[in-house]
């Protein structure tokens, strides 16, 4: 739900304390009109400058989204009014005056949040002790036609709240639904945006190389060197597809993986291989440190497991301009992590929370220059959920990243490494 919909939807506290303060309001000018002792006009002002100074409260915290202040507030406010109410028509008798009709304020509360249920035992219980308190003082058919009225006004409050309570629950539904399809046509309109930028480039690249392919008088090293950066080309592209397919499918919770128990060190080399060559391309230090002392298994999905690793040192690779980029393995209660850890630009606190979101890139310098897609690292979160992971990020403005997954092992100490 959007912070607008927060703030203007109607709470169940709110409408209670507003209820409160008119009724208080509606009291205070009874006490004034019938001259009633001035004790009880301070208890009434007191009353009344409680529920405004919740509703007050109340308000804060709710838009700011703390809800759970909210109905501690609302419940204190309750009960001191209720308790404070009781206790004057206990010590003072007034069980046989109009001032009986005031008691109405508390009794309209107390079962407001509750509901029909509560209407009725709270109603229940303050007609009984009213009929035994008040039996001396007033007729038969007065006594009766008030007890009746304290249970009616207990029930009605009750199922007024409930039904209030339904509707502001509905609203919230709906509202929460028009917020996902509004994510998601947002979500659409970048998905398309992103596609169109990231084709656009690589196409005209690819036309401008077709072309000069087309000179008769080209030398066969320039061939080779288009060809190659053809090739590249073709590579960037593939890889902006699957990485659209995959946003795509995890989207529509379509995403197929079956997960198994596998040894994870072969497949943690085969992708660290396949990115060597690229980083050493750059003149990086790229390291695999192996400080597990035992055999593994991991219960992960393959082809998801390689892609995030895959992802998250391409990402190290491609933002790293110098220094080291070192990819290391280890146990550690009962949990068998990964850490990639590189030299770059790192990240800023600020972002840090943005990060795994689609389509969003880095603010520095290093990640406007760069080509990605911003969908790398989403990938990577939505992966590691289901293969029963997790991702952490350590960095800083400067300072590098380390990302260090986590995922769930079983270990056989009595079994040699075979590799």
């Amino acid at each position: 739900m959007t912070n607008s919909d927060t703030h203007q939807t109607p709470t169940i506290p709110h409408l209670t304390t507003n209820i409160l303060i008119g009724l208080k309001l509606i009291g205070l000018f009874a006490i004034l009109f019938y001259q009633y002792p001035v004790y009880l006009l301070l208890i009434f002002i007191f009353l009344l400058c409680l529920s405004i100074s919740g509703e007050l409260l109340s308000s804060y915290f709710n838009q700011r989204g703390k809800t759970n202040l909210v109905t501690a507030i609302y419940t204190a406010l309750v009960l001191i009014d209720a308790l404070t109410f009781a206790a004057v028509l206990i010590i003072f008798r007034l069980f046989a005056s109009d001032f009986y009709l005031l008691g109405l304020v508390s009794l309209i509360v107390i079962p407001f949040r509750g509901g029909l249920w509560v209407g009725f035992m709270s109603g229940s219980l303050v007609s009984f002790f009213y009929f035994v308190l008040a039996s001396g003082e007033l007729t038969q058919s007065a006594l009766l036609l008030r007890t009746a009225s304290l249970l009616s006004v207990c029930l009605v409050s009750g199922y007024w709240g409930e039904i209030l309570q339904k509707e502001i629950k509905a609203k919230e539904v709906l509202a929460k639904k028009v917020d996902a399809l509004k994510e998601a046509a947002k979500l659409r309109n970048e998905y398309i945006s992103v596609a169109v930028h990231n084709f656009r480039t690589p196409l005209t690249a690819l036309k401008g190389y077709w072309e000069a392919l087309g000179e008769e008088d080209l030398e066969s090293e320039e061939r080779r060197k288009f060809l190659d950066q053809m090739k590249d080309v073709l590579a960037n592209l593939e890889k902006l597809v699957n990485e659209l397919l995959e946003v795509s499918k995890i989207q529509a919770k379509k995403t197929e993986i079956s997960r198994r128990w596998v040894n994870p060190l072969p497949l943690i080399k085969e992708v660290f291989n396949s990115l060597k060559p690229a980083a050493l391309g750059k003149g990086l230090d790229f390291e695999f440190q192996d400080d597990l002392k035992m055999s593994v298994w991991v219960l992960v999905d393959v082809r998801t497991f390689k892609n995030i690793l895959a992802n998250l040192l391409d990402n190290a690779v491609k933002y790293t301009q110098k220094g080291e980029v070192l990819l290391r393995c280890w146990c550690e209660d009962n949990n068998f992590l990964i850490s990639v850890r590189d030299t770059g630009p790192g990240i800023a606190k600020k972002e840090q929370g943005k990060i795994f979101k689609p389509f969003y890139r880095g603010k520095s310098k290093a990640a406007e220059m760069s080509k990605g897609t911003g969908l790398g690292l989403y990938i990577v979160k939505r992966f590691v959920g289901l293969n029963g992971g997790t991702v952490d990020l350590a960095s800083d403005s400067g300072q590098g990243c380390t990302f260090t997954l986590s995922f769930p092992m079983k270990a056989r100490e009595g079994f040699m490494r075979s590799f």
